[in-house]
């Protein structure tokens, strides 16, 4: 993420903008849920998003001649898993509610807008045993109703977010 941001600097002279969007799920109950497993969640999920905005937030207030002032905007994608207990995993769960807490302290400490998003479930790779068990169920018109959309997404329909929010005008 260092070495992103030095680049950034390096080829454009200024950093503007970034979107972290990390995320690994395991599925498992509580009781299988390993130390490790546990750790690793909370490392890719969690700590990967503070290194983020560590090393964004200093690229960001680095001034250049096409940056004269000292700004910036991150977005953290964090989960409805954060907000709610039936929305997922407790390792997902409790790794992605760390991510709002992050942005609100950071955005303060760093002088920058930092916001996080919260999307419902949404249909990826990661997430494909999830909807291939619930349509082998007949079940998968239940996915995604903790959502505020009321129902699962996919990529194309949340792309827009990200640009919203980082709009210094938001």
């Amino acid at each position: 993420i260092s070495s992103i941001c030095s680049r950034a600097l390096e080829e454009e002279g200024h950093l503007d903008m970034f979107f972290a969007n990390a995320g690994i799920v395991s599925m498992n109950h509580l009781s299988q849920i390993t130390d490790e497993g546990f750790t690793n969640t909370i490392k890719i999920n969690s700590l990967l998003c503070f290194v983020a905005v560590k090393h964004g937030s200093a690229a960001m207030k680095k001034t250049s001649p096409s940056k004269e002032v000292s700004s910036g905007s991150m977005v953290l994608t964090a989960s409805v898993a954060s907000l709610s207990s039936r929305a997922g995993p407790m390792d997902y769960s409790a790794s992605k509610a760390v991510l709002p807490r992050l942005c609100r302290t950071s955005s303060k400490k760093a002088d920058i807008q930092v916001n996080s998003l919260c999307p419902g479930l949404i249909e990826t790779a990661m997430t494909s045993a999830t909807f291939n068990f619930a349509r082998g169920k007949l079940t998968d018109s239940k996915l995604g109703k903790l959502s505020a959309l009321r129902h699962y997404a996919n990529p194309e329909s949340i792309d827009s977010p990200p640009r919203i929010v980082t709009d210094p005008l938001s």
